[in-house]
């Protein structure tokens, strides 16, 4: 039977999702829900539980509160974590905490939610009986008096070809493959630690004669060549300087997975020696970009080569590459956030469902340039949408419908501003944005444009006219005649 903690406090949000898991997970039992993370922390520290759902946002603690306290103990529980936030630094520190999952409220649906339980289940609960063999660190070792060691974290992240013959990488397998390849050449063995890296002991007599990084780089070459042809994935060698004392082997080890993010920076698929990179994280500098006529074609040009500077700049710093994706998450809800407020528009107005760009694709990318080319084609995709279908704001069409059904009436910037609930300034901004003139400016014309059907189509006064286009003053109907034409009344009707 599977044990489900829910931890919500919506009623009937937390009563719609047990009711969902009952009906939709055979043989499965929600044993208990909770209205807030410190009744949660009382049950689930003395009982656990197999699965545990929680939102982010409770009353009192939150639900990172109540992972972050469980630590230790959630080593047999797969965490799934519900939010309304999309910012990415929340998905981050969930991650981190130790969360399988993260997943937005309004991303799913109703009937998704067993769905996605029974996977971690499977994932977590039933594979972890078949990982008794992964091992986080390494068995026993002995020092020889005539060997000397190295220690190797292999980096597999994918490539961008498409001669993929399985989807998803078998680590056990590759862990096999890379095993099978060390004993056949004698120089050690190898370790899987998480899931998309494996640990590499390597051994060497000090009294042979071979060129031992020509050995390595060989070996990583040789395995190179087998991963990009079973399993689509490219992969780089993190090695330490050569040791004899295995004793730091632990130390070692700690600093390999430490120093594993900053592959974020190496494109080539070559060995990187531990020592060449960072110890201590560098701060990424602040990006800013400029909303001014957002999605021209010369705001385009602009953000292309901003973007192109900053990169570089963190490139050249090796700053955390964890940081240099959080301004980058920033940017984009800046994106979004100005393809709302300034047209009116949303990511699904540009992007189909297959190709809808998600925050979760900026946490996903393994080196710097495929975050530089995911954002780019991101900003060249809405720009030229933005270019070529040359959308405004709805509001902006509401306000131009109401100005041609109330033309005749009095109206002033103040009872029009009033009338959309917008004050005067931000009515004269997002107006001239829009329509490329002020708002008395539009106006004027626009009046003067029906008062030159009238006169092309009635023989009514002058005065009459000006009256039925909402301008009662006669002789500054005449002046604005003249001011938008360029002729007078007389002239104009003459022709």
């Amino acid at each position: 039977m599977l044990k489900v903690v829910i931890v919500e406090d919506e009623f009937l949000v937390n009563m719609g999702m047990r009711m969902c898991l009952e009906q939709t997970i055979e043989h499965s039992y929600v044993i208990e829900s909770f209205s807030n993370a410190e009744e949660a922390f009382i049950y689930l520290d003395q009982f656990g539980t197999d699965i545990l759902i929680t939102d982010i946002r409770l009353t009192g603690c939150s639900g990172l509160d109540l992972i972050e306290k469980l630590e230790g103990k959630l080593d047999y529980t797969a965490v799934l974590v519900l939010s309304c936030y999309e910012d990415f630094s929340y998905a981050r520190r969930a991650f981190e905490l130790g969360a399988d999952k993260y997943i937005l409220k309004h991303e799913l649906k109703e009937d998704e939610l067993g769905d996605v339980v029974h996977q971690l289940y499977i994932g977590k609960i039933k594979g972890r009986n078949s990982n008794k063999n992964v091992m986080p660190l390494f068995p026993k070792l002995e020092s020889k008096e005539n060997n000397e060691f190295a220690l190797g974290l292999i980096y597999v992240r994918r490539n961008g070809s498409n001669n993929t013959v399985v989807d998803e990488i078998s680590i056990p397998m590759l862990s096999e493959t890379i095993n099978t390849m060390m004993n056949l050449n004698h120089i050690g063995d190898c370790y899987i630690y998480q899931e998309n890296n494996v640990l590499c002991f390597f051994s060497f007599e000090k009294d042979d004669s071979q060129d031992r990084d020509e050995i390595i780089y060989g070996f990583l070459n040789d395995i190179n060549k087998q991963i990009n042809i079973y399993f689509n994935r490219d992969c780089q060698l993190i090695v330490t300087d050569y040791f004899d004392d295995v004793s730091i082997v632990q130390t070692l080890w700690e600093q390999l997975v430490q120093a594993q993010k900053y592959m974020f920076y190496i494109l080539e698929n070559s060995i990187v020696k531990l020592s060449t990179l960072p110890i201590h994280d560098c701060k990424c500098d602040i990006w800013t970009v400029n909303s001014t006529n957002m999605f021209s074609i010369q705001w385009q040009l602009d953000f292309a080569q901003s973007i192109d500077k900053f990169i570089k700049t963190q490139v050249e710093k090796m700053t955390d590459p964890t940081s240099i994706k959080i301004q980058i998450d920033s940017y984009f809800h800046f994106l979004v956030s100005q393809l709302d407020r300034g047209f009116g528009i949303t990511l699904t107005d540009v992007f189909t469902e297959e190709e809808m760009p998600s925050y979760i694709e900026i946490e996903k990318t393994t080196n710097y340039k495929e975050l530089y080319y995911w954002t780019m084609h991101i900003t060249e995709k809405v720009c030229m949408y933005i270019q070529d279908t040359k959308q405004t704001h709805p509001l902006i069409n509401k306000i131009l419908l109401y100005l041609s059904e109330h033309y005749t009436e009095q109206i002033s910037l103040e009872i029009i501003s009033s009338h959309f609930y917008l004050n005067t300034t931000y009515f004269c901004k997002i107006f001239k944005k829009h329509t490329g003139e002020n708002f008395i400016s539009y106006l004027n014309k626009l009046r003067i444009e029906k008062a030159i059907k009238l006169l092309k189509t009635t023989d009514l006064s002058v005065e009459k006219i000006s009256e039925a286009v909402g301008v009662q003053n006669s002789n500054y109907f005449f002046r604005l005649f003249k001011k938008v034409t360029g002729e007078t009344i007389s002239h104009y009707r003459k022709r």
